[in-house]
């Protein structure tokens, strides 16, 4: 009897370009290990505690793969992968890949079994694997949201095995995802003017808004109150290419707005924020030198270059931008 303690692995949606798989060309019985282009199948039996992070033995017993043409289930059409109660299937890919899909079919109405699907990674030993991800489900479900398995790791894994416990088992439509490629971004330098950063080594976080006539994204990035520094922004995967405003705005500074254009590839915009807008309404004006006279000799919002106290420094900003207002 296998060990049942498992772990479950967190999914995540993904695309819905990905090389697709229903062995439908497979002959009853024994297939080749390579028979199917793009995957390298073999059975066997898989050994160990079953958990995310443990090491756990494959031993082959088939240099190849069944496949079977009785299928109980409407979506497993004529063929489908086959394992005994006493044999696993273990599939290889030539690169890593970033997820897959894969749906179970008990193949006749029967008692509720643990079946689970687990993602690997080969180690230094022949034959040992790390468990980077399972799943764990009931083998008697007859919906298709109860038969599906789906797990992705960004990071990627090379080794697939459907683990029997105790029963037959029938496996079809396994879908294969490629690791998604790293998001582009928008970086730079971002300078907070009149900043001097006495008060600790804290952080400003300053928000941005990507802008087209169609679309709005936001986010924050996060810079040394120290009169800033390297700045870096995923573009959003829903961000068609195409033109866009960049405005960035917060804590005690004017906006300031770029224009850029979306093409695909990363971007560098140099940024650089006016301070004295305290109270973020747009300009510096009444409302933020009267935040500075109601805070002056304390700590507040008001403590516009970041020396750890509201004092003449803060006065001289609000009053050297006074009428400035956001781009």
């Amino acid at each position: 009897m296998k060990n049942l303690i498992f772990a479950l692995a967190l999914s995540a949606p993904m695309s819905s370009f990905g090389n697709f798989y229903d062995f439908e060309t497979c002959a009853d019985g024994f297939n080749p290990r390579n028979f199917v282009p793009g995957l390298t199948i073999t059975q066997g039996d898989v050994s160990g505690f079953m958990v995310v992070g443990s090491t756990v033995n494959w031993s082959q017993t088939r240099n190849g793969f069944n496949c079977i043409g009785v299928a109980s289930l409407a979506w497993s059409g004529t063929k489908s992968l086959y394992t005994d109660s006493l044999e696993d299937t273990m599939i290889e890919f030539p690169a890593k890949v970033g997820g897959i899909t894969i749906l179970s079919d008990r193949g006749s109405p029967d008692s509720p079994d643990p079946i689970r699907v687990m993602v690997l990674s080969r180690t230094a030993s022949p034959g040992e694997y790390k468990i980077l991800a399972l799943q764990q489900k009931s083998d008697n479900a007859t919906t298709i949201d109860g038969c599906t398995f789906n797990i992705a790791l960004p990071e990627g894994f090379d080794v697939l095995i459907l683990e029997t416990v105790n029963e037959n088992e029938s496996w079809d439509n396994l879908t294969v995802f490629p690791i998604p490629a790293p998001p582009k971004t928008i970086s730079g330098n971002m300078t907070l003017q009149n900043t001097v950063g006495a008060g600790g080594p804290g952080l400003e976080i300053i928000n941005w808004y990507l802008n087209s006539p169609t679309a709005t994204f936001t986010g924050t990035v996060s810079v040394s109150e120290n009169g800033g520094g390297a700045y870096s922004l995923n573009i959003p995967a829903a961000a068609a290419n195409g033109a866009y405003t960049l405005r960035f705005k917060g804590g005690t500074y004017l906006s300031s707005v770029y224009n850029v254009i979306l093409n695909g590839n990363n971007l560098t915009r140099t940024v650089s924020l006016r301070n004295g807008d305290i109270s973020q309404d747009g300009e510096v004006g009444p409302g933020d030198f009267e935040q500075v006279v109601s805070q002056f000799g304390g700590t507040g919002l008001a403590d516009c270059d970041n020396d750890g106290e509201v004092g003449p420094s803060d006065f001289e900003i609000v009053v050297g931008n006074y009428g400035l207002q956001d781009q």
